[in-house]
């Protein structure tokens, strides 16, 4: 999202973060009621939830604000979601590399479950 809205010049970093996010961040929630990329976490349920979130985001944010049509919304869409994925798929790696580092250091504490 923050990369997108380096583009755009009119109104504040709020309004502008606001009508990007809002929509995203209720169609992941959505979606994540109906896939549980959460309690049931893996790459499935996380590209589903992402599959159906994403592009619906982006024709909801379109419809309110009144973006591009046609063949500039379907260039709009490709760029979302290979920037949303590329975003996840970082956000999910890191997440995993923090809790397998974390979990070797614990492991390796006196009294952790590696003694």
């Amino acid at each position: 999202m923050l990369a997108g809205i380096q583009t755009h010049h009119e109104g504040s970093a709020a309004e502008l973060f606001a009508r990007n996010a809002v929509p995203l961040l209720v169609c992941w929630f959505g979606a994540a009621l109906v896939f549980h990329p959460y309690g049931n976490p893996g790459a499935p349920t996380l590209l589903r939830t992402w599959a159906v979130s994403t592009p619906i985001a982006l024709l909801v944010r379109t419809a309110l604000v009144g973006s591009p049509t046609g063949g500039r919304l379907v260039v709009l869409l490709a760029v979302a979601m290979a920037f949303t994925l590329l975003f996840l798929l970082i956000g999910r790696g890191s997440a995993n590399l923090a809790t397998r580092t974390l979990d070797a250091r614990s492991a390796r504490r006196p009294g952790g479950s590696g003694s």
